[in-house]
């Protein structure tokens, strides 16, 4: 299945699942409006964007979780989204 299904079938909306694409894809930078206007609060995505760009921790990947960005088979999708680059 291609990531953005997988991000889809786990209960993202279809925004939310394209803008965590455009975080991954955007090496280095932030996505952080995109995450934003797609629904999720400033929390959650400065929480995508420093898991994405700031080394892929363990805890990093569990502040998504405290942050209530995410879990269960949501966080697997988007960890998985968002190790692509």
């Amino acid at each position: 299945m291609a990531i953005i299904d997988d991000l889809i079938s786990s209960g993202l909306s279809l925004p939310q699942a394209q803008q965590i694409i455009a975080e991954d894809a955007n090496v280095g930078g932030t996505n952080t409006d995109g995450l934003v206007a797609a629904g999720f609060s400033l929390t959650e995505a400065l929480a995508f964007v420093d898991y994405d760009n700031n080394g892929k921790t363990a805890a990093q990947l569990n502040n998504i979780v405290i942050q209530g960005a995410a879990s269960g088979q949501q966080l697997t999708a988007i960890k998985a989204a968002l190790d692509v680059n």
